[in-house]
């Protein structure tokens, strides 16, 4: 007597049943947040109805539309000098797109640099420095907040991964009964070439100009960094 085979289990799901378990499976809701956020940061300089940096000093701190003393020209109001809060916050959703971009970026490069040699890390990270310090040396020279947002996580990703090879390096040519010395002294070579710049910047721009300290510094790490 043979038994019964249950052969449902063995036919491949329908194409419209894959295709609906996959659009169930994307993050409806999160995008639709994020949607405005995206819009507004890419292409909000031609959306906002007024100037995000208009000031009218015969119109403070006017109340929304739907409250009373609110009208329709200023939807969500004006701020104590007059600006239309909604071109304020539409413009005011480009630097956090550009944070969250270089964001992911960022957080890609963790498991990228994990498949990096030490050797290698240590490369990519001089070669990354280089334009690093130069945006933020442009970014002060032309008072630039998007040249510094681009500078400051290509800096950190470039001594990240000069920080990665190092230390995996020392790991590995310490001899093991001294190991924890010497990595000891990596952390305080660290610490020490993280805030001596600081304090060079902090002196010579008190004696020069912030802008002459930033090129000066900008100068020095490049000329270290090829050598």
């Amino acid at each position: 007597m043979t038994e019964a085979v249950d052969t449902s289990v063995l036919v491949p799901a329908a194409p419209a049943r894959v295709a609906t378990r996959r659009r169930r499976d994307i993050p409806w809701f999160p995008l639709l947040l994020l949607a405005p956020m995206i819009i507004f940061g890419l292409f909000g300089q031609w959306l906002h109805p007024y100037d995000p940096t208009l000031v009218d000093f015969t119109n403070p701190q006017q109340a929304p539309a739907w409250l009373a003393g609110g009208g329709w020209r200023h939807v969500l109001g004006t701020d104590e000098f007059g600006r239309d809060l909604l071109s304020t916050l539409i413009e005011g959703a480009r630097v956090p797109l550009i944070i969250s971009i270089f964001g992911v970026f960022g957080a890609a490069c963790i498991p990228l640099a994990r498949a990096l040699s030490p050797r290698r890390a240590m490369t990519a990270g001089i070669v990354l420095l280089l334009p690093a310090v130069a945006l933020v040396a442009a970014s002060q020279a032309v008072a630039s907040l998007p040249l510094l947002l681009v500078a400051t996580p290509l800096g950190g990703i470039a001594l990240a991964l000069g920080y990665r090879g190092t230390l995996e390096t020392v790991n590995r040519i310490a001899p093991d009964e001294h190991r924890a010395e010497v990595v000891a002294t990596f952390f305080i070579a660290c610490f020490v070439g993280n805030s001596v710049p600081v304090i060079g910047i902090g002196v010579l721009g008190s004696l020069t100009a912030p802008l002459t300290a930033s090129i000066a510094f900008s100068c020095t790490v490049a000329l270290l960094a090829v050598a």
